[in-house]
Parts: C-alpha cells; sequence; structure tokens
C-alpha cells in the first residue's frame, strides 16, 4: 500500500527551526570544557547550612549528548520539510496548499496560456 505523501505547513516548518534553534542556543550555552559542579547551600534543621551538589558535570555531559543527539535527529527532517515547504503555495485564508483539483486547474491555464 502506498504511504500518503505529508506535506508540511508553514507553523510546523517554524515550529521545528525554533526547536533546533532552541538546542543550539542550550549547547553554546555549556560548552563542555566550561563545565563545572554546580552547587548550592542547603539549610539545615538546625539552622545551618551545609553544600549541596545541584548537577555534576557527569549529569551537565550527559544533558549535552542528550541534546546533541535530538539535533541531529531534528535536522534532516528541517531539511526534508524545508523541500516540502518549498513546494507549497500561501493561499488566502492560511490553509498553506491548495486542493488538488485547484492546481490541476492552474497547471493547466498555465500551459494552456503559453
Amino acid at each position: 500500500m502506498a504511504k500518503a505523501k505529508h506535506t508540511y505547513t508553514l507553523p510546523e516548518l517554524e515550529y521545528l527551526e525554533k526547536k533546533v534553534d532552541e538546542y543550539i542556543q542550550f549547547l553554546e550555552a555549556r560548552p563542555v570544557h566550561e563545565l563545572e559542579d554546580r552547587m548550592a547551600y542547603k539549610t539545615t534543621a538546625n539552622g545551618g547550612s551545609i553544600p549541596t551538589i545541584i548537577a555534576t558535570i557527569e549529569a551537565q555531559f550527559a544533558a549535552n549528548i542528550k541534546a546533541m543527539e535530538q539535533l541531529t535527529k531534528l535536522l534532516p527532517q528541517l531539511e526534508e520539510m524545508r523541500k516540502g515547504a518549498a513546494d507549497v503555495v500561501e493561499i488566502r485564508g492560511g490553509q498553506g496548499q491548495l486542493p488538488s483539483r485547484v492546481e490541476r486547474l492552474l497547471l493547466n491555464s498555465d500551459s494552456s496560456s503559453a
């Protein structure tokens, strides 16, 4: 059985571009060579304070690796969507694409007038 071709809309493309930008900003803000244990002080029951590790270098590095994996999955999808979005004709009403019968009419009228 043939698989239906999915035509992506511009909002989907914009959302994916935004997600890719977020991952890139996340990775640029946390270079591996600058990672340090994040620490804070926790108040004890007696009123004192003790240092507590919020995020270890290893946990931050794992988060960076996960972000890179997600980014490598999103980039090919983004390129595919950009190719599909270039073919979409913007119409009044914001539907993003024309029904196939309207496209055929437009193609026939363009070829007959040429």
